[in-house]
């Protein structure tokens, strides 16, 4: 029986590891694109001037390309942001990186924080996603079919937006039962959790 929920666990945590890939490249992307776009803003009173006195180059086009499409540019933003936080968490807690109050938990002898990591997931974690996928499916769903679009002109859909709030809560959902799994195999079993936790240093 535990080596079947371990298999279950295992399966989970690439699920975890593949999004968390995707949460990853989002931060490159969203790097290259907010450099680009502040480099762009600061650069248009320039060019606006060099068309201005040389209109032959044909800037305006690119300017009012531009223009017309940074609206789009500050969406991609948000939803890239949104794929970051809400793709990445499950992955976080996978390996053990969320900020925790270590008030009591260092303390604690290695079972102590095992049993303590179960009362969290079982109490507070599990019960949290399921309340906030309750919450935010129904938001999504609307902005869905109502083909809810960016506030300025030229935004984006805003349905994937709010469709990470859902699938990151579901996605942690699952990784929490990964980690409670691999808690009670710990107590029963001797398992090896693979990523313990480490106090912070500052």
């Amino acid at each position: 029986m535990m080596r079947a929920l371990l298999a279950v666990a295992g399966t989970i945590d690439r699920i975890s590891w593949f999004f968390g890939r995707i949460a990853i490249w989002c931060i490159l992307i969203v790097s290259l694109l907010a450099a680009a776009d502040a480099v762009m803003s600061y650069a248009l009173t320039r060019l606006d001037q060099v068309d201005q006195w040389l209109p032959g180059l044909g800037l305006g086009y690119v300017l009012d390309g531009y223009r017309n499409h940074a609206n789009a540019v500050g969406d991609s933003l948000l939803l890239l942001f949104s794929m970051m936080v809400m793709l990445g968490a499950p992955w976080t807690l996978k390996v053990n990186e969320h900020v925790r109050v270590d008030l009591v938990y260092s303390a604690l002898t290695s079972r102590g924080k095992i049993w303590l990591d179960i009362f969290g997931g079982l109490f507070f974690l599990l019960p949290m996603c399921v309340i906030m996928i309750g919450f935010t499916w129904p938001w999504f769903l609307a902005s869905w079919h109502s083909g809810e679009m960016g506030a300025s002109a030229g935004g984006l859909p805003r349905w994937p937006m709010k469709l990470m709030l859902p699938l990151g809560f579901f996605l942690l959902a699952l990784q929490g039962i990964s980690e409670l799994i691999k808690c009670w195999a710990a107590l029963t079993h001797g398992y090896v959790r693979e990523h313990v936790y480490e106090k912070p240093i500052q």
